[in-house]
């Protein structure tokens, strides 16, 4: 029994694993490992599309995969409580900034990982 959780568990964290960098490749588009503003602009509003379930033009926080605080009252900046396509555009893109910490307007898998554990470490 023992064994066959450690063997689930492991599938899954290569699962995962294996995803992530997929995501990354397809966020990748011209493959030179970094992410640029303009792949990254073009996968928030690739994701937006997605995230966008029922179709309103606008993002509820469970839709944003956020939880309603401090992080989602400052990207609402209208306060109506959802996020529409420029304010959502808005928090990605201040993230983009923030995450580009040697500031050449590239993502490297380094910087984007750092990003995310630290938005991670908040919470």
């Amino acid at each position: 029994m023992k064994r066959t959780i450690i063997t689930i568990a492991a599938t899954f964290a290569l699962s995962s694993a294996a995803l992530a960098g997929g995501d990354w490749k397809d966020k990748d588009t011209d493959g030179n490992g970094q992410i640029s503003k303009a792949e990254h602009d073009a996968s928030v509003k690739a994701s937006w599309t997605k995230k966008d379930k029922n179709g309103d033009g606008k993002l509820s926080a469970e839709e944003a995969g956020m939880t309603p605080g401090a992080d989602w009252t400052a990207a609402d900046k209208d306060g109506d409580g959802s996020l529409s396509p420029d304010e959502y555009t808005a928090k990605k893109a201040a993230w983009f900034t923030k995450a580009d910490t040697d500031g050449d307007g590239n993502l490297s898998q380094a910087e984007a990982d750092a990003a995310k554990g630290a938005k991670k470490s908040k919470m």
